[in-house]
């Protein structure tokens, strides 16, 4: 073989050596992808990390609260017109007597109430209470009064307690700012609903709710006809006024 061509020859072989040493070397110094990331290529772009999914959070459940019947309670006020008004007395009619369940949900808005009060569980004109609602309340009525308001408060003409023995409310929270909430309620009194808004104050106790309002509806509204005598000369005024404290605590 000519020197020349044995020369050439070495020459490539030792060029072709160098590039492979050379290749390789830039292959160790190249930086890894840390563990945990993918990488995103693009033409010509550097590589981009591609971070992980993101766990999602589980959602925050509603809670449950029952009623607790002996530490609430609701009463009416019901007031006399008429010419012979001062003949008759005005009245506080009461219970605490109430079944039903509060929802809590998470945001509040949306939090429901159900309520059911047996009709005959009203009590007419406990004394402690009506010493509770002041001044217009200040005289005493008999028992032959408050026996005879009662039997005609359950009677056909008002409440028909025999043929309609529950009275029903449910409510939802429309607005969500505690401790004041505003309510949507819907009462249904004998075969009649009523629908409206009201406010409530919910507070907040370890386990424990409490909500606290008032209302004014009137007969009219829910399809009953005020008791009167002597012509109206002496009757059940059409509007009345409804507070309550409702005490519930959390299911387990």
């Amino acid at each position: 073989m000519e020197l020349r061509s044995f020369t050439k020859i070495l020459c490539g072989l030792l060029l072709g050596a160098g590039l492979s040493l050379l290749l390789t070397g830039c292959a160790k110094d190249a930086k890894e992808p840390p563990r945990g990331e993918s990488i995103a290529l693009t033409g010509d772009r550097p590589a981009v990390p591609v971070p992980e999914p993101a766990t999602a959070q589980p959602a925050a459940a509603a809670r449950s609260f029952e009623i607790l019947a002996r530490a609430s309670e609701i009463r009416i006020l019901v007031y006399r017109e008429g010419r012979l008004a001062a003949l008759g007395h005005n009245h506080v009619i009461s219970t605490q007597e109430v079944r039903g369940r509060l929802v809590l949900t998470p945001g509040i808005r949306a939090s429901t109430l159900e309520l059911e009060i047996p009709v005959t569980s009203l009590v007419v004109d406990d004394p402690v209470l009506r010493e509770k609602s002041g001044e217009a309340f200040d005289t005493e009525p008999s028992p032959e009064d408050i026996a005879g308001t009662r039997r005609n408060m359950l009677g056909e003409r008002v409440l028909d307690a025999a043929n309609h023995p529950t009275i029903a409310l449910s409510a939802r929270a429309v607005s969500a700012s505690l401790p004041e909430l505003e309510l949507e309620v819907e009462l249904r009194v004998r075969s009649a609903t009523l629908r409206f808004r009201t406010e409530a104050r919910v507070e907040t106790r370890e386990n424990r709710l409490i909500a606290r309002g008032q209302f004014t509806l009137s007969h009219s509204q829910l399809g009953l006809e005020p008791f009167s005598v002597l012509g109206g000369a002496l009757s059940v005024s059409n509007e009345m006024t409804i507070h309550y404290r409702l005490v519930a605590e959390a299911e387990q």
